[in-house]
């Protein structure tokens, strides 16, 4: 690798072991007296450098392996808890003191806590100290473990473990538990240099400043944390996740990166555009918005840095900042109005792609605009390769091919390792040996750009037999006025073959007659306008909570469940008359 200074964490985890060790000593130890954690606290911002938090992190280390002096080491224990800025001082910690780590989401009730901990084997958990009582484990107190900051814990003959693991959401006979060790999560780390060598926006500045906005024990949060590290970033705290902190924590730490979900991204877009509807002012966005595509298409970077200092400024103050530089998207599907709004904006947004099993897998860092307004998750990224596997349903043959639509399919180092099941370690499934099943409907162009249409199991065969996407059809509503959240399921017809249902989950009382009328007449509006195999035959309305997973992405087949068993509330609207009738049948 090009000893470029901007990546210097880099070398030493080319040029060593492909371990947690090797990767802990090249981040921490490259650039010591640099910035690595920000937060605020007490209306004061808090700064740690990687020297500073390395010795947090030993300290911890030392304290957690007094704690756990009666649990072997090499065994795994688990960690549940919110992302805070001494997070991944616990995160290391447990590895620096001998042990595998079990990340598990602190939203998780306790059958599935001890599903997980069933699983994997681990004899331990480090959760927050409400939870103490919860389990029959061997239970460490977050928050005791973080009190070795302000102690020193002599120990300094650490026996690294090598190995972390990552849950799935679901139920307890759906979740599985993925495995990755040093050499894999290694391979993820150094893509991100490659990553930034084809596109120059993504290189490093001094002084650039990453929002640890995603939860910690999620894939998509926990590499672009270590991401940001590894370049020799910040990564600057949040003190609350309300949307008022989110942008005035951006405005304030001046924040350049800033990677979420989907909802998050709709949520925003949503609100610029309500807000420029609400004061009369939509026409002049649109036109400045094409304007800045235009500029930005003409002139590239230097384009988007002129349209954020000349033509936005003023909307930018009030949102994100001037500093934001880059935002990515990742774990769902992002309306391509979003995508349009935010370039638009003048901030480099683009669509990614991931998921716990894989890693983060591609960003479309391409300078095309139109290739990042397309929607498009970019090609696989170093160390990865991506196929489809094409079924032919009548023959009932299977091929692997480069490009065209078929089911995602994945290889490479950086994959995981294999799965906790019944407290023993699993051997990975793959296709033919090598490939990993996605799960994911995708489409890939001959230059290798991918785009993703659907989850296999969501696809929406209708009477006609043709395929629907339910992420497209949900593109086509998404606009619809008083409706904060737009779903579509295929819901069980009468003869047996899906009917194309949109759940719609509204922003004023259902009983606002004229609002719901509202809906309706711009519904049928839209709706008439689609080809005929992919009209919406039912509209579905509630207030209900919409199953997620992870707080990211809808769970369409428990959504579907429910609605067919009759355990959500909702009302049908009649669309000839606009009316809600008061049950759904």
């Amino acid at each position: 690798m090009q000893k470029d200074p901007r990546f210097k964490a880099f070398h030493g985890m080319c040029n060593g072991e492909q371990t947690f060790k090797a990767a802990y000593e090249s981040i921490y130890g490259s650039s010591p007296e640099r910035i690595c954690t920000r937060y605020d606290e007490n209306g004061e911002i808090i700064e740690l450098s990687f020297r500073q938090y390395d010795e947090v992190t030993r300290r911890t280390a030392g304290h957690l392996k007094a704690l756990l002096k009666d649990v072997p080491a090499g065994s795994w224990v688990a960690f549940k808890h919110d992302t805070t800025p001494y997070w991944l001082s616990v995160f290391w910690g447990l590895m620096m003191a001998g042990y595998n780590v079990l990340l598990v989401d602190f939203k998780h009730n306790d059958e599935l806590i001890g599903h997980f901990m069933k699983e994997s084997g681990a004899l331990a958990i480090v959760c927050s100290q409400k939870d103490k009582s919860m389990l029959p484990f061997k239970i460490i107190a977050y928050e005791d473990a973080t009190e070795a900051g302000a102690n020193y814990y002599e120990d300094t003959d650490f026996n690294w473990a090598d190995r972390i693991a990552l849950c799935t959401s679901g139920t307890t006979s759906t979740s599985k538990i993925f495995v990755y060790d040093g050499k894999a999560f290694i391979k993820q780390l150094q893509s991100s240099k490659l990553l930034c060598l084809k596109f120059d926006p993504f290189v490093s500045r001094k002084g650039d400043r990453v929002l640890a906005m995603l939860p910690a024990h999620h894939i998509f949060g926990l590499i672009v944390t270590l991401f940001a590290l590894t370049w020799g970033d910040t990564v600057v705290y949040l003190r609350d996740k309300a949307p008022s902190t989110i942008l005035d924590t951006c405005r304030r730490h001046e924040i350049s990166w800033l990677p979420s979900v989907p909802l998050f991204w709709n949520n925003v877009a949503k609100r610029i555009m309500l807000k420029a509807r609400q004061s009369g002012k939509l026409p002049k966005l649109e036109s400045a918005l094409k304007a800045s595509l235009l500029i930005q298409k003409v002139f590239g970077m230097s384009g988007a840095r002129f349209v954020k200092k000349f033509l936005f400024k003023n909307q930018l103050d009030s949102l994100f900042g001037t500093s934001l530089r880059i935002g990515i998207s990742g774990g769902g599907h992002v309306s391509s109005e979003t995508i349009r709004l935010l370039n638009g904006l003048g901030y480099c947004f683009m669509n990614g792609y991931g998921s716990t099993e894989v890693g983060l897998t591609s960003t479309c860092n391409e300078y095309d605009m139109d290739k990042r307004l397309s929607g498009s998750i970019g090609s696989a990224i170093a160390n990865l390769e991506y196929a489809v596997l094409v079924s032919d349903g009548e023959e009932g043959t299977e091929e692997i091919k480069r490009s065209g639509t078929g089911e995602l399919v994945i290889k490479g180092g950086m994959l995981h390792i294999g799965k906790l099941k019944g407290g023993e370690f699993v051997q990975p499934e793959r296709y033919m040996g090598v490939w990993y099943k996605s799960g994911d409907i995708a489409y890939i162009d001959k230059s290798g750009l991918a785009w993703i249409r659907s989850r296999v199991k969501d696809v929406i065969i209708t009477e006609s037999g043709e395929n629907v996407y339910p992420d497209e059809i949900e593109e086509y509503f998404q606009g619809l006025p008083h409706c904060e959240g737009v779903y579509a399921v295929g819901l069980k017809g009468k003869e047996g073959n899906d009917i194309i249902a949109l759940v719609l989950k509204p922003s004023v009382d259902s009983g606002d007659r004229e609002a719901i009328q509202k809906i309706a007449l711009e519904f049928n509006a839209i709706n008439k306008q689609l080809p005929v195999f992919k009209r919406v035959g039912r509209v579905i309305v509630s207030n209900q909570e919409i199953p997620m997973a992870n707080g990211i992405k809808i769970k369409r087949l428990k959504l579907k469940e429910i609605i067919e068993n009759g355990s959500f509330k909702c009302s049908q609207l009649n669309l000839k008359t606009g009316e809600l009738e008061p049950r759904c049948e």
